[in-house]
């Protein structure tokens, strides 16, 4: 297995700050003061705001194409459709990025981030100890519809050829992927929370 550097530990032991006000929402990830400027940063919170905005916005569109009727008309279809790869490129996002940010709890180490097969990710979680088989099912879904990891994200390559044989778009799944994300956020949480913090203080 790949050896990982060690997180910085002022990058893992300062909050992630999120300001409010009427006009708009700031995220100060690197600090003003000039002694804290390097690493200051919670990069392991930042990994999962990252990975909780992927997941929202994939249930948001989701609840656009709910709207899918077999007796709409064709260009109501094609709207749900045209949801379907942002949805799915969310998703699948989400799942990458969750798995990452467990592995940087789980080590107190960082990741390569030019990793995306996720089914690699998640035999690396797993050799870290995570013991519920929640992702499991959500990466063979995944894994089982794309043509290798960039399948979402880059359809065509830069050669403008399709890197997909065919391409279905099952609608009537998306509650799969809606209870996916709500089992994968509770049984991550609960882990890290309980199991994994006992493992810790022993």
């Amino acid at each position: 297995m790949k050896e990982r550097k060690e997180l910085n530990k002022k990058s893992v032991s300062r909050p992630l700050y999120i300001l409010y006000d009427e006009k708009e929402i700031n995220i100060p990830i690197k600090s003003n003061v000039e002694a804290l400027k390097n690493e200051t940063f919670n990069k392991v919170a930042l990994q999962n705001f990252v990975a909780q905005s992927y997941a929202e916005s994939c249930l948001t569109l989701l609840q656009r194409v709910d709207n899918y009727v077999i007796s709409d008309s064709n260009l109501k279809k094609h709207s749900c459709a045209l949801r379907y790869f942002p949805a799915m490129f969310c998703f699948r996002h989400y799942l990458e990025l969750k798995l990452k940010y467990l592995y940087m709890r789980l080590t107190d180490k960082e990741f390569d981030t030019n990793s995306h097969k996720l089914s690699e990710l998640l035999n690396e979680v797993k050799h870290e100890g995570f013991k519920y088989n929640v992702f499991d099912e959500p990466v063979k879904y995944v894994e089982d519809i794309e043509e290798g990891p960039d399948y979402f994200r880059y359809i065509m390559n830069k050669a403008l050829d399709c890197s997909a044989n065919n391409l279905k778009i099952s609608v009537f799944q998306f509650d799969k992927i809606r209870e996916y994300i709500t089992e994968i956020e509770f049984r991550v949480e609960m882990y890290l929370t309980c199991d994994f913090l006992k493992k810790r203080k022993k």
